[in-house]
């Protein structure tokens, strides 16, 4: 088996601008389908290899357990190998979730195709980790926020509901516990997994899930029945999602209505979540009325920005309402934080050239680093976004 070390920049845009090279002394664990026990072979030089004789079809797992500081590209028959081992999980969750983390960040920066992640993804179809299925979402948000509005994004999104179709199933609606307290950590991590995947599903438009969430949130907000405080974030968020004027209404009135700080926080997230731009125009505008807290709005901030469409309308109504903003916010970190919450999932060269524009002609000072760094994240994101979409016909063509 041989090895190549090379440093890795995390954008695409630094790669091709990278100059000199740099060697390291890098210790590698490895495990193999023959044995499970950890092995060692120590890195010196820029190529090495490991003394083992790997079979048609067996498979190596490099840095095993995930304890060095480096990520691992996989030539494709390499990682083809791993597949088995994933599905049957013969590598460990820590493995399992960094072979996915450094796949999504080995595309991001130009080191590899966006395809192999997406057939990487359906080994995971029966993952029972949810650290893993935690770090795939997060990862799938990325791609997720490049890819929308694209001609080919639905069938994109059928592709992920399949990933996610056999867990949403084996977890369901209901808690083991939905009768008790939790008893132990595997009780609450099988909440956050339900709250995960359900928002998921939904998420990439999963019809009976959102069927579900709107069923829920309906006889809750007519009938008064109780939604289980784990769910209720995904039950509003989904409703939203799918929703129009009149879930609008609905949870702006339990807004009003809501005693608890951290229930009128989920609410307010909500209404960040529709699609139609008269909505999305009147939910911030509530946020800075003065119906939500100072300390509030920078999270619903980025809650509206997260939301894929809304994101250019939020990014217009930053520079709309900066005045305020500035009063408001200067002199502290939330202002920086409005700053990269709400401008680092733009796409394009034109956005990065629109908030630098706009940043040089109205920078407050302690933010230049956000800045600077939004600026970085949002070329970065422009230029995954033409690979990945050159890439995704090899996949879904």
């Amino acid at each position: 088996v041989k090895l190549k070390q090379k440093r890795f920049f995390s954008s695409a845009l630094e790669n091709k601008r990278a100059g000199a090279k740099n060697l390291w002394t890098i210790p590698i664990g490895y495990t193999t389908d023959v044995s499970n026990k950890k092995k060692y072979v120590l890195m010196t030089k820029s190529a090495t290899s490991i003394p083992e004789n790997i079979s048609e079809s067996g498979w190596i797992n490099l840095n095993a357990n995930q304890s060095g500081m480096f990520r691992v590209r996989y030539d494709s028959d390499f990682l083809a190998a791993l597949r088995p081992a994933i599905v049957k999980r013969r590598i460990g969750p820590a493995d399992r979730l960094g072979l996915i983390n450094d796949s999504f960040a080995l595309a991001r920066a130009g080191y590899t195709d966006t395809a192999k992640i997406l057939r990487l993804l359906s080994a995971y179809k029966n993952e029972d980790s949810y650290a893993v299925w935690r770090d795939m979402a997060t990862q799938l948000d990325d791609l997720d926020n490049l890819l929308y509005g694209q001609g080919f994004y639905p069938t994109f999104q059928e592709y992920i509901r399949s990933i996610f179709a056999s867990v949403v199933k084996k977890v369901g609606w209901e808690s083991k516990q939905s009768r008790r307290h939790y008893q132990d950590e595997a009780d609450h991590l099988d909440a956050l997994l339900r709250e995960l995947v359900l928002a998921q599903a939904g998420k990439y438009g999963d019809g009976e899930v959102l069927k579900e969430a709107r069923y829920r949130f309906n006889n809750y907000a007519r009938r008064g029945k109780n939604i289980s405080p784990d769910l209720r974030a995904v039950v509003y968020s989904l409703t939203a999602r799918a929703g129009d004027k009149k879930e609008f209404e609905d949870l702006l009135r339990l807004y009003k209505k809501a005693i608890l700080q951290e229930e009128k926080n989920r609410l307010a997230a909500a209404l960040c979540q529709f699609k139609q731009p008269p909505l999305i125009k009147r939910a911030l505008n509530f946020i800075l009325s003065k119906e939500v807290r100072n300390q509030d709005a920078p999270l619903l901030l980025a809650a509206a920005a997260g939301n894929n469409a809304a994101r250019s309308l939020t990014w217009e109504f930053i520079k709309d309402n900066w005045p305020l903003l500035y009063r408001r916010y200067s002199g502290g970190h939330l202002l920086g934080r409005i700053i990269t919450d709400t401008t680092s999932d733009l796409d394009t060269f034109v956005a990065a050239r629109d908030v630098e524009r706009f940043f040089k002609k109205n920078m407050a000072l302690g933010t230049e680093r956000a800045v600077a760094q939004s600026i970085e994240r949002i070329k970065s994101n422009a230029a995954w976004k033409k690979a990945a979409s050159l890439s995704r016909k090899k996949f879904f063509n």
